[in-house]
Protein backbone atom coordinates (compact mmCIF):
# COMPACT_ATOMS: atom_id res chain seq x y z
CA UNK A 1 0.00 0.00 0.00
CA UNK A 2 2.98 2.25 0.78
CA UNK A 3 4.53 2.02 -2.20
CA UNK A 4 1.30 2.81 -4.32
CA UNK A 5 0.78 5.83 -2.69
CA UNK A 6 4.74 6.85 -2.97
CA UNK A 7 4.29 6.06 -6.77
CA UNK A 8 1.36 8.28 -6.94
CA UNK A 9 2.92 11.02 -5.30
CA UNK A 10 5.73 10.85 -7.41
CA UNK A 11 3.45 10.89 -10.56
CA UNK A 12 1.34 14.03 -9.40
CA UNK A 13 5.17 15.78 -8.86
CA UNK A 14 6.31 14.57 -12.10
CA UNK A 15 3.24 16.00 -13.50
CA UNK A 16 3.25 19.33 -11.62
CA UNK A 17 7.16 19.93 -13.12
CA UNK A 18 6.31 19.39 -16.30
CA UNK A 19 3.44 21.68 -16.17
CA UNK A 20 5.38 24.59 -14.85
CA UNK A 21 8.07 23.52 -17.33
CA UNK A 22 5.53 24.05 -19.92
CA UNK A 23 4.67 27.53 -18.35
CA UNK A 24 8.03 28.60 -18.56
CA UNK A 25 8.64 27.91 -22.04
CA UNK A 26 5.61 29.63 -23.12
CA UNK A 27 6.55 32.72 -21.12
CA UNK A 28 10.40 32.43 -22.23
CA UNK A 29 8.70 31.92 -26.08
CA UNK A 30 5.91 35.00 -25.43
CA UNK A 31 8.79 37.14 -24.26
CA UNK A 32 11.43 36.64 -27.37
CA UNK A 33 8.54 37.13 -29.29
CA UNK A 34 7.73 40.74 -27.50
CA UNK A 35 11.45 41.38 -27.57
CA UNK A 36 12.34 40.41 -31.42
CA UNK A 37 8.95 42.77 -32.24
CA UNK A 38 10.09 45.54 -30.07
CA UNK A 39 13.22 45.58 -31.61
CA UNK A 40 11.59 45.72 -35.03
CA UNK A 41 9.93 48.48 -34.52
CA UNK A 42 12.69 50.33 -33.09
CA UNK A 43 14.87 49.78 -36.26
CA UNK A 44 11.42 50.89 -38.24
CA UNK A 45 11.69 53.84 -36.54
CA UNK A 46 14.94 54.80 -36.81
CA UNK A 47 14.88 53.89 -40.31
CA UNK A 48 11.65 56.12 -40.72
CA UNK A 49 11.92 59.48 -42.37
CA UNK A 50 10.26 62.45 -40.33
CA UNK A 51 7.13 63.82 -42.65
CA UNK A 52 8.20 67.39 -44.11
CA UNK A 53 6.92 70.05 -42.24
CA UNK A 54 4.17 72.71 -43.63
CA UNK A 55 5.49 75.84 -45.20
CA UNK A 56 3.04 78.39 -44.80
CA UNK A 57 2.06 81.39 -47.08
CA UNK A 58 3.99 84.77 -45.89
CA UNK A 59 2.65 85.94 -42.71
CA UNK A 60 4.06 89.66 -42.30
CA UNK A 61 2.96 93.07 -44.35
CA UNK A 62 5.87 94.68 -46.12
CA UNK A 63 4.64 98.57 -44.46
CA UNK A 64 5.63 101.74 -46.22
CA UNK A 65 7.81 102.36 -43.63
CA UNK A 66 10.08 99.15 -44.59
CA UNK A 67 9.82 100.05 -47.97
CA UNK A 68 11.46 103.03 -47.16
CA UNK A 69 13.93 101.29 -44.88
CA UNK A 70 14.83 98.87 -48.20
CA UNK A 71 15.11 101.93 -50.33
CA UNK A 72 17.70 103.42 -48.03
CA UNK A 73 19.91 100.03 -48.06
CA UNK A 74 19.87 100.20 -51.62
CA UNK A 75 17.02 98.68 -52.64
CA UNK A 76 15.53 100.97 -55.63
CA UNK A 77 13.42 98.83 -57.41
CA UNK A 78 11.74 97.15 -54.18
CA UNK A 79 8.82 98.51 -54.61
CA UNK A 80 8.51 97.66 -58.32
CA UNK A 81 9.32 94.04 -56.86
CA UNK A 82 6.69 94.00 -54.28
CA UNK A 83 4.23 94.45 -56.50
CA UNK A 84 4.93 92.16 -58.84
CA UNK A 85 5.73 89.49 -56.25
CA UNK A 86 2.70 89.97 -54.54
CA UNK A 87 0.68 89.33 -58.72
CA UNK A 88 2.70 86.24 -58.58
CA UNK A 89 5.89 86.73 -60.42
CA UNK A 90 8.60 84.23 -58.85
CA UNK A 91 11.49 85.97 -59.52
CA UNK A 92 10.71 88.68 -57.85
CA UNK A 93 9.32 86.30 -54.89
CA UNK A 94 12.49 84.78 -54.66
CA UNK A 95 14.26 88.11 -54.19
CA UNK A 96 11.51 89.52 -51.56
CA UNK A 97 12.71 86.24 -49.95
CA UNK A 98 16.15 87.64 -50.17
CA UNK A 99 15.56 91.09 -49.03
CA UNK A 100 13.98 89.11 -45.52
CA UNK A 101 17.14 87.21 -45.21
CA UNK A 102 19.47 90.14 -45.20
CA UNK A 103 17.43 92.37 -43.10
CA UNK A 104 16.98 94.79 -46.20
CA UNK A 105 13.30 96.04 -44.45
CA UNK A 106 14.98 96.93 -41.62
CA UNK A 107 15.34 93.21 -39.51
CA UNK A 108 15.79 89.86 -40.46
CA UNK A 109 13.24 87.28 -40.64
CA UNK A 110 14.53 83.89 -42.02
CA UNK A 111 10.77 82.24 -41.35
CA UNK A 112 9.17 84.88 -44.30
CA UNK A 113 12.03 85.00 -46.50
CA UNK A 114 11.65 80.90 -46.44
CA UNK A 115 7.56 81.69 -47.22
CA UNK A 116 8.35 83.72 -50.26
CA UNK A 117 11.12 81.27 -51.86
CA UNK A 118 8.23 78.72 -51.49
CA UNK A 119 6.10 80.88 -53.63
CA UNK A 120 8.24 81.08 -55.70
CA UNK A 121 9.56 77.05 -55.84
CA UNK A 122 6.01 76.15 -56.23
CA UNK A 123 6.10 77.87 -59.89
CA UNK A 124 9.68 76.24 -60.35
CA UNK A 125 11.66 78.59 -59.50
CA UNK A 126 15.52 76.72 -59.26
CA UNK A 127 17.08 79.49 -56.79
CA UNK A 128 14.37 79.62 -54.32
CA UNK A 129 14.20 75.27 -54.62
CA UNK A 130 17.70 75.69 -53.85
CA UNK A 131 16.43 77.74 -50.37
CA UNK A 132 14.30 75.51 -49.68
CA UNK A 133 16.76 72.63 -49.89
CA UNK A 134 19.65 74.20 -47.80
CA UNK A 135 16.83 75.12 -44.91
CA UNK A 136 15.93 71.47 -44.13
CA UNK A 137 19.54 70.33 -44.45
CA UNK A 138 20.78 73.07 -41.74
CA UNK A 139 19.24 74.00 -38.95
CA UNK A 140 21.00 76.99 -37.76
CA UNK A 141 18.66 79.85 -38.59
CA UNK A 142 16.04 77.76 -40.12
CA UNK A 143 12.29 77.53 -39.33
CA UNK A 144 12.65 73.75 -40.65
CA UNK A 145 13.47 70.86 -38.70
CA UNK A 146 16.49 68.81 -39.95
CA UNK A 147 14.89 66.39 -42.76
CA UNK A 148 17.60 65.13 -45.26
CA UNK A 149 15.44 63.70 -47.49
CA UNK A 150 13.18 66.64 -48.06
CA UNK A 151 16.60 68.07 -48.89
CA UNK A 152 17.79 65.81 -51.32
CA UNK A 153 14.15 66.34 -52.86
CA UNK A 154 14.25 70.28 -53.00
CA UNK A 155 17.99 69.76 -54.14
CA UNK A 156 16.88 67.34 -57.12
CA UNK A 157 14.42 69.67 -58.37
CA UNK A 158 16.83 72.88 -58.28
CA UNK A 159 19.04 70.50 -60.57
CA UNK A 160 16.46 69.78 -63.00
CA UNK A 161 15.88 73.17 -63.10
CA UNK A 162 19.13 73.92 -63.95
CA UNK A 163 20.94 74.89 -60.89
CA UNK A 164 23.72 73.61 -61.03
CA UNK A 165 25.39 74.31 -57.80
CA UNK A 166 22.74 71.83 -56.43
CA UNK A 167 24.67 68.65 -57.66
CA UNK A 168 26.93 69.17 -54.56
CA UNK A 169 25.06 69.33 -52.30
CA UNK A 170 23.21 65.63 -52.99
CA UNK A 171 26.44 64.75 -53.52
CA UNK A 172 27.22 65.56 -50.14
CA UNK A 173 24.60 64.25 -48.43
CA UNK A 174 24.54 60.44 -50.97
CA UNK A 175 28.33 60.06 -49.45
CA UNK A 176 28.12 60.87 -45.58
CA UNK A 177 24.96 58.72 -45.65
CA UNK A 178 22.63 61.41 -44.53
CA UNK A 179 20.78 59.83 -47.41
CA UNK A 180 20.39 56.17 -48.57
CA UNK A 181 21.00 54.95 -52.53
CA UNK A 182 16.99 54.53 -52.32
CA UNK A 183 15.74 58.03 -50.99
CA UNK A 184 18.29 59.34 -53.95
CA UNK A 185 16.45 57.22 -56.52
CA UNK A 186 13.13 58.26 -55.34
CA UNK A 187 14.40 62.05 -54.70
CA UNK A 188 16.11 62.45 -58.08
CA UNK A 189 13.36 60.15 -59.92
CA UNK A 190 10.47 62.41 -58.40
CA UNK A 191 12.20 65.34 -60.24
CA UNK A 192 12.47 64.03 -63.32
CA UNK A 193 15.62 62.58 -64.03
CA UNK A 194 17.50 59.49 -64.95
CA UNK A 195 18.69 59.04 -61.27
CA UNK A 196 21.82 56.38 -62.10
CA UNK A 197 23.18 59.74 -64.55
CA UNK A 198 22.40 62.53 -61.19
CA UNK A 199 24.32 60.03 -58.77
CA UNK A 200 27.49 60.00 -60.91
CA UNK A 201 26.85 63.58 -61.76
CA UNK A 202 26.64 64.30 -57.52
CA UNK A 203 29.57 62.48 -56.68
CA UNK A 204 31.30 63.60 -59.25
CA UNK A 205 30.73 67.57 -58.55
CA UNK A 206 31.09 66.60 -54.57
CA UNK A 207 34.23 65.16 -55.43
CA UNK A 208 35.67 68.26 -57.69
CA UNK A 209 34.83 70.66 -54.16
CA UNK A 210 37.10 68.19 -52.75
CA UNK A 211 39.91 68.97 -54.80
CA UNK A 212 39.40 72.45 -54.82
CA UNK A 213 39.66 72.57 -51.26
CA UNK A 214 42.67 70.94 -50.78
CA UNK A 215 43.94 73.13 -54.34
CA UNK A 216 42.94 76.49 -51.59
CA UNK A 217 45.25 75.33 -48.96
CA UNK A 218 47.77 74.37 -51.70
CA UNK A 219 47.67 78.20 -53.19
CA UNK A 220 47.78 79.32 -49.47
CA UNK A 221 51.41 80.25 -49.63
CA UNK A 222 50.78 82.87 -52.36
CA UNK A 223 48.22 84.76 -50.57
CA UNK A 224 49.44 88.30 -50.00
CA UNK A 225 50.92 91.33 -51.86
CA UNK A 226 53.36 90.75 -54.19
CA UNK A 227 55.14 93.45 -56.28
CA UNK A 228 57.90 93.88 -59.01
CA UNK A 229 60.88 95.77 -60.37
CA UNK A 230 58.04 97.15 -62.94
CA UNK A 231 56.02 98.82 -60.44
CA UNK A 232 53.17 96.20 -60.77
CA UNK A 233 51.44 95.18 -57.19
CA UNK A 234 48.75 92.93 -56.35
CA UNK A 235 47.02 90.95 -53.45
CA UNK A 236 46.13 87.39 -53.57
CA UNK A 237 43.27 86.27 -51.45
CA UNK A 238 42.11 83.13 -52.07
CA UNK A 239 42.52 80.39 -54.46
CA UNK A 240 42.44 78.60 -57.17
CA UNK A 241 40.10 81.22 -58.20
CA UNK A 242 42.15 84.50 -57.48
CA UNK A 243 40.87 87.44 -56.09
CA UNK A 244 43.15 90.49 -57.08
CA UNK A 245 43.27 93.71 -55.80
CA UNK A 246 45.49 96.28 -57.00
CA UNK A 247 45.56 99.47 -59.40
CA UNK A 248 42.67 98.25 -61.68
CA UNK A 249 40.63 95.67 -62.18
CA UNK A 250 42.44 92.31 -62.17
CA UNK A 251 41.40 89.07 -63.35
CA UNK A 252 43.33 85.83 -62.43
CA UNK A 253 43.28 82.34 -62.43
CA UNK A 254 45.72 79.12 -61.85
CA UNK A 255 46.38 77.55 -65.32
CA UNK A 256 46.73 73.47 -65.53
CA UNK A 257 50.44 73.66 -66.19
CA UNK A 258 50.56 75.73 -62.73
CA UNK A 259 51.48 79.08 -64.48
CA UNK A 260 49.41 81.99 -62.20
CA UNK A 261 47.74 83.96 -65.34
CA UNK A 262 46.98 87.43 -64.26
CA UNK A 263 44.89 89.45 -66.82
CA UNK A 264 45.22 93.46 -66.00
CA UNK A 265 42.61 93.66 -69.58
CA UNK A 266 43.86 93.47 -72.56
CA UNK A 267 46.93 94.00 -73.56
CA UNK A 268 48.42 93.73 -70.46
CA UNK A 269 48.64 90.29 -68.80
CA UNK A 270 50.94 88.48 -67.47
CA UNK A 271 51.24 84.30 -66.41
CA UNK A 272 53.18 83.95 -63.72
CA UNK A 273 55.63 80.47 -62.36
CA UNK A 274 56.05 79.93 -58.23
CA UNK A 275 59.75 79.28 -57.60
CA UNK A 276 61.54 78.88 -54.34
CA UNK A 277 59.50 81.87 -52.75
CA UNK A 278 59.22 84.12 -55.58
CA UNK A 279 56.91 84.20 -58.48
CA UNK A 280 58.68 84.73 -61.95
CA UNK A 281 56.69 86.19 -65.48
CA UNK A 282 57.95 84.15 -68.77
CA UNK A 283 60.55 87.20 -68.81
CA UNK A 284 62.44 85.71 -65.87
CA UNK A 285 61.38 89.24 -64.18
CA UNK A 286 60.78 88.59 -59.93
CA UNK A 287 57.57 89.35 -58.31
CA UNK A 288 58.16 89.31 -54.50
CA UNK A 289 55.20 89.63 -51.56
CA UNK A 290 55.44 92.68 -49.59
CA UNK A 291 53.17 91.06 -46.71
CA UNK A 292 50.39 89.72 -45.36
Amino acid sequence: MRKIITLLIMALLMAGTADVGAKVNKYQTKKKRQTTTATTKTKTRKKARPAAQQILPPQREITEDMLRTAERNGSSYVRDMYKKALDGDAEQQYWIGVKWNIGAFGEEDQCEALRWFYLAAKQGHAESEFEIAYNYDNTYGSCLKTNYFEAAKWYARAKAHGYSRADIYLGLLLKYGYITKKEFRIATEQAGMDSQSARQEALAAEAAVGESNKNDKKYARFYGTWTSARGTTFTISEGPYLDLRGAGKFEGEWRSNGELHVDFGYPDEINLKYSNGYLYDRDGRMYWRLGQ
